[in-house]
């Protein structure tokens, strides 16, 4: 363990809090909607604050000065910064030491919130990260790093990969401002005459006749989304670093059975080409699930974007 002058040699001096720190925070959505999920969003909360003020990024923080940077720099409620310490030394993201606040590495905290693997951070206002409804922009951050935005997803696929509820997610985004898009695929080889037999056999119930002279098969796609905040992207730095660390201190929550994974929405030529040789590169390793068809983007139409149904021969 440092000593308290080992300590004061390799750490810079804190700053008072009239000695300003940048107004923006650099955050990790994933751990934090991790950590929500778990009801320590104060506590994963408090141990960003807490590397936003690290000196010199050294692990450890005098406790004085991290409450008072808390409670008179940010307006935290004194009751509430307790709160979110003690769950914070629970979780395993801080603890306690000679007069000073010891600060768990990235690898280990996310292992601790219970992931195997990290996105890139983001900077937001760290205002907006203790005021209420804090995590509405946390949500549109994490929609943006998981680049979801401008493509189709489904609330299914979404909740799958945040453990977000679907209603939970449309209020939040209702609240975040994001811009829901509806988006339909038109597929021009197929005449509408076999209008039945595609709700029926093609799992397109919905699916409805399209067009004037001549009438061919649309139906509904997920809808895609659009943040309108503005999402600063931090540099990816040592992601990739902190990815290896945590799959040596987690093996057993890496050891998953690989899956064929290839792109359903394209939106260029280029993309469309690479993905139907990735299925039949696929298709002739044995794979089975693969998708028969795939989308390409055929512009947006008026408040809705139009996808054209590309057959994978």
């Amino acid at each position: 363990m440092a000593t308290k002058q080992s300590y004061n040699k390799t750490c810079k001096k804190v700053k008072s809090i009239d000695n300003q720190y940048p107004a923006s925070i650099r955050i990790w959505p994933d751990l934090l909607i991790a950590a929500n999920r778990n009801g320590d969003g104060g506590a994963a909360r408090l141990w960003m604050i807490a590397r936003h003020i690290n000196p010199g990024g050294c692990g450890a923080i005098p406790t004085k000065a991290l409450r008072n940077y808390a409670v008179k720099g940010l307006g935290i409620k004194r009751a509430k910064y307790d709160t979110w310490l003690d769950g914070a030394i629970r979780a395993g993201l801080l603890s306690r030491g000679d007069e000073k606040i010891r600060i768990t590495g990235i690898a280990l905290s996310a292992g601790l919130l219970g992931l195997n693997k990290i996105r890139r951070p983001v900077y937001l206002d760290i205002g907006a990260l203790i005021r209420p409804g804090w995590f509405s922009q946390v949500w549109a951050a994490w929609l943006k790093v998981y680049k979801l935005t401008g493509r189709p997803i489904s609330r299914a696929k979404q909740r799958e990969l945040s453990g977000v509820s679907e209603r939970n997610q449309r209020e939040l985004e209702r609240r975040a401002g994001v811009v829901n898009r509806a988006n339909y695929a038109i597929d021009a080889n197929l005449s509408a005459d076999n209008l039945a037999g595609v709700r029926e056999y093609k799992n397109h119930p919905g699916a409805f006749a399209y067009g004037y002279k001549k009438k061919v098969i649309a139906f509904r796609l997920p809808n895609s989304r659009e943040v309108n905040q503005n999402v600063n992207l931090a540099a990816k730095g040592s992601t990739r670093r902190t990815n290896k660390r945590l799959a040596s201190l987690l093996p057993d929550l890496l050891t998953t059975v690989g899956r064929a994974s290839v792109r359903l929405y394209c939106k260029t030529d280029k993309q469309l080409k690479e993905t139907q040789n990735k299925i039949r590169r696929f298709g002739r390793k044995g794979i089975d699930d693969l998708p028969d068809q795939v989308y390409l983007f055929d512009g947006p139409g008026h408040r809705f974007g139009k996808y054209a149904v590309i057959t994978v021969q």
